[in-house]
């Protein structure tokens, strides 16, 4: 019986250990600095020395998506910068377009009457927010 039972704890210890979840084989876990406007992330500098996805280009905007308790908690801090970790799915992260090779690549035009400037949909992934941290800098103004 007593090995039965410390089976049993052990089972249930591992499932609290593992909280972070499984990333889906069409997704990537990234952490990337930046600013937030009420569901909108733009993503901000990243620093040398910093850890996460240096691949993922300052400016570069994703629409929030999690738990509501941390996307609000994330919204009261909009005048800062903050660190965002969750998953993002891997065609959102290649730019949009044909690789020709060579650092060549060809996108298609924006539709008429439409710009990335007046346009916040514009080239915007899903963020899967799994977590933040706010970070000393300040965000640009509004």
């Amino acid at each position: 019986m007593k090995s039965f039972l410390i089976v049993v704890i052990a089972v249930a210890s591992a499932g609290f250990a593992g909280q972070e979840r499984e990333v889906p084989k069409d997704s990537v876990r990234i952490s990337v600095p930046g600013c937030a406007r009420g569901r909108l992330f733009i993503v901000g500098p990243r620093a040398e020395h910093e850890p996460g996805r240096s691949d993922v280009p300052p400016g570069k905007r994703f629409r929030l998506q999690g738990p509501r308790e941390i996307l609000d908690e994330i919204g009261t801090h909009e005048e800062s910068m903050v660190m965002l970790t969750g998953l993002v799915r891997k065609s959102d992260m290649t730019p949009p377009g044909v690789n020709l090779g060579g650092g060549v690549r060809v996108s298609p035009g924006a539709m008429p009457g439409s710009s990335p400037g007046r346009n916040s949909t514009f080239d915007t992934a899903i963020f899967d927010v799994e977590s933040w941290q706010p970070r000393p800098e300040s965000c640009p103004a509004k």
